[in-house]
């Protein structure tokens, strides 16, 4: 709120230093927020405690706000929104930007940079279907049943050098579940992957 508040006395001027070192800071100190969220979250998944809080809110400012956090964490892709401008859903914000920050965030990692990154929505019957893909090392076909099982990582010479705990997908295919919702998997060695889901739409 501090940080929030000296934006508000500095204007905006091109080049200003003040202004951009103050958004730098503010973009930094929600970042550390979120994961702090998300820790905590993650932990409540773990021993069963977690708690849903729904709302209706707009899909794609929310996709939005995760590819801009992207750009910045993870630069040099060109990240992709289709057809999302009309979406609404009823679903827990948060968790869902959860979700969505694990997958494009991994999407990310596993491509090899000045790929695409695509997220695309569909509305169809009462639901908004989602997918994310990527055009990165792919997931061999003996690997994918288990990619979803807690600290399961895959096994592949090519990611030994790529950190992770292997809950991640793990906490997003929990998070779904509790929305009463799955997430899907294709995906080709050497090609790329896509990950589907579904939400309630809310119009």
């Amino acid at each position: 709120m501090f940080i929030q508040a000296m934006l508000d006395k500095v204007k905006p001027d091109e080049g200003s230093f003040e202004h951009d070192a103050l958004q730098r800071v503010n973009r930094q100190v929600n970042k550390m927020t979120t994961l702090i969220q998300n820790l905590l979250n993650n932990t409540k998944l773990l021993d069963g405690t977690m708690e849903l809080h729904c709302e209706r809110f707009n899909l794609h400012q929310l996709i939005e706000e995760v590819v801009f956090e992207a750009k910045l964490t993870l630069p040099g892709y060109f990240y992709i929104l289709k057809d999302c401008s009309t979406a609404y859903v009823y679903a827990d914000r948060l968790k869902i930007s959860q979700v969505l920050d694990n997958l494009i965030s991994n999407a990310a990692k596993y491509s090899p940079k000045g790929s695409e990154i695509t997220i695309k929505c569909k509305v169809e019957q009462e639901k908004v279907h989602l997918s994310i893909t990527d055009n990165g090392i792919g997931i061999a076909k003996n690997e994918q049943e288990r990619l979803f099982d807690r600290y399961y990582r895959v096994n592949n010479d090519k990611i030994r050098n790529i950190s992770g705990f292997g809950i991640g997908l793990y906490v997003v295919a929990e998070i779904l579940h509790s929305h009463n919702s799955k997430i899907y998997l294709e995906s080709e060695e050497n090609v790329g992957s896509t990950f589907f889901f579904e939400l309630p739409d809310a119009l």
